[in-house]
């Protein structure tokens, strides 16, 4: 049985446009995206007497971050919606800040820190009733993704 972890609770998202930053979160989260890298695998077999494939590391692919969010067509409301669409349609690549929590408190988080764009804005149908969602789709677009140690949040 496993004593640790946690159930995708309080894992937060920020955006910064400013220098320095200064993160407004992104609420309203529904699904939170997967974070993480994936290598290229370079094959580097020299055929002679081992029958063994051998393999290098190559460039790292960021996963794209796909959110959904609860709609808020509200600017008011939700300025950080209307601030994802805004920047869907001027590409404009910003900074973004994810932090996941190490304890079940909240009180600490694992931060990743990285710029990117909106590619994808969409505001989704659905039948009359149904709750009105909005996925929102990050790129990675720059030179680093930062990990940080445990820390207490910087999105508030």
């Amino acid at each position: 049985m496993a004593t640790g972890g946690y159930i995708k609770n309080g894992t937060k998202f920020a955006y910064s446009a400013s220098s320095p930053v200064s993160w407004l979160r992104i609420g309203q989260i529904l699904e939170a995206p997967d974070l993480g890298i994936e290598r290229d695998k370079v094959d580097a077999t020299v055929h002679g007497s081992s029958i063994y494939k051998r393999s290098l590391p190559g460039m790292a692919d960021v996963m794209a971050l796909s959110m959904t969010l609860l709609s808020d067509a509200n600017p008011s409301t939700s300025a950080a919606q209307d601030a994802m669409r805004t920047y869907v349609i001027a590409g404009t690549t910003i900074w973004f800040r994810a932090e996941i929590p190490v304890d079940r408190t909240q009180t600490q988080f694992r931060a990743v820190e990285f710029q990117g764009y909106v590619r994808t804005f969409a505001i989704n149908g659905g039948a009359p009733g149904d709750r009105q969602e909005t996925e929102v789709t990050i790129e990675f677009d720059g030179d680093s993704w930062t990990w940080y140690n445990a820390a207490s949040s910087a999105i508030s």
